[in-house]
């Protein structure tokens, strides 16, 4: 069953990989990875919460989003990813018969599971709790894009960044009800 499960995944990553390749998303996607460049949404996002929340709410907030990532990276790279020990797509010369295409650093760490993926699908669970407007389920599509980007570029397979994905959503669901529910009383 591992074998058979595995060996779809390679499928779906040789899809990703090659049948979608273009130009504008070879240009685009190794974008979508860079921490640095969603610093401005996170800051507009902060700012967000203070107008709506006000201080004593916001620092509440602030450590729940703390707490949210320090689990989630920490969890992924000191544990889950040393455990597994599964080597990254871009590391090999040969996936069922293809050369992965590698369009950005391959970096030297374990694939299982994507701390990308896990990191911004907890954050955008949890930023989900302080938004009202329907407008905040785009924080989900925000996190699939880096996701799908960590496969399109060749350094994460799919069920990486899926796995990933599904431990993000826990943690920042199981950090924003408590957070959510300590400035309602508030």
């Amino acid at each position: 069953m591992f074998e058979s499960l595995k060996h779809i995944d390679h499928q779906v990553f040789n899809f990703i990989n090659h049948n979608l390749s273009n130009g504008f998303f070879d240009w685009l996607m190794p974008y979508l990875r860079i921490m640095w460049l969603w610093v401005p949404l996170y800051i507009i996002l902060f700012c967000i919460i203070c107008k709506n929340y006000g201080l004593k709410k916001m620092i509440y907030i602030m450590i729940g989003f703390g707490i949210t990532i320090a689990i989630s990276d920490a969890l992924v790279a000191n544990s889950i990813k040393h455990f597994f020990e599964r080597i990254r797509p871009c590391h090999y010369q040969d996936i069922d018969g293809l050369a992965p295409m590698v369009r950005a650093h391959c970096g030297s760490g374990y694939s299982f599971i994507s701390a990308h993926a896990c990191n911004h699908f907890a954050i955008a669970m949890y930023y989900i709790f302080f938004f009202k407007s329907a407008h905040r389920y785009w924080f989900l599509l925000w996190a699939a894009l880096i996701a799908f980007a960590s496969v399109y570029i060749g350094v994460h397979y799919p069920a990486d960044v899926t796995v990933g994905a599904m431990l993000g959503v826990l943690i920042g669901g199981g950090i924003g009800t408590p957070t959510n529910k300590i400035i309602n009383k508030i």
